[in-house]
């Protein structure tokens, strides 16, 4: 009967002492504060675009907001953010800042995205068989209007030139004065900075006897 009364007396300790660990381990969980920390929590890319993935540690759920139009924040299981940045098309760069949050503890990433270098200067090289007098290159604004008008002379076959892009040039054209008419290109975009100039090209040309474009 003692050998009973000591054993039960065992058991009823362990049992106690068993539920004091687990009580006090819950507690100490329960009682953790809330916690989210990104890595790196500063992010950029280049104009073209990209993606990239942030590190999140944290010991509560998580959400990511704050994101714009330009961005995709897509979390991944429970320990990523993946990152997915459009491509810019302007000139001046953009930025955000996105919120992490997980109960009452917030992280923050900083994204920036740079602008696209506009271009500085037209190479233009006559790789036709004609001789090109008073050849012109004419830099046009958004509206059409001529920025600058600068003549090159004579631009011989094989000969290049270089032609400095003005602010705010959107695109630009060519003129040769031959036969006693002035002769056009079509109207180029500014993107097209490289151009080598062709026969077929060049004799598809339209004439207009004026000394400038109608």
């Amino acid at each position: 009967m003692k050998k009973n009364s000591i054993f039960w007396s065992l058991l009823t300790m362990i049992m106690v002492g068993m539920m004091s660990v687990a009580f006090v381990a819950c507690s100490d969980d329960k009682d953790d504060p809330d916690s989210v920390i990104a890595n790196p929590t500063s992010v950029s890319f280049s104009s073209s675009g990209g993606s990239q993935v942030v590190s999140v540690t944290s010991n509560r759920d998580w959400i990511v907001t704050n994101a714009p139009s330009w961005l995709t924040a897509s979390k991944v299981g429970t320990s990523s953010l993946s990152l997915n940045a459009n491509s810019n098309t302007e000139s001046s760069s953009r930025s955000c800042t996105l919120l992490l949050t997980a109960g009452t503890a917030t992280a923050t990433v900083n994204v920036s995205q740079s602008g696209v270098v506009a271009p500085t200067q037209v190479t233009i090289t006559n790789s036709s068989t004609y001789t090109l007098p008073r050849f012109r290159v004419v830099f046009l604004n958004a509206r059409s209007e001529s920025l600058v008008d600068q003549d090159y002379g004579t631009l011989s076959p094989g000969r290049t030139i270089h032609a400095d892009i003005p602010t705010a040039a959107k695109e630009y054209y060519m003129a040769t004065y031959m036969n006693s008419k002035w002769f056009f290109s079509p109207n180029y975009d500014i993107s097209y900075t490289t151009l080598n100039l062709s026969t077929a090209e060049v004799g598809g040309w339209s004439s207009n006897s004026s000394s400038s474009r109608r």
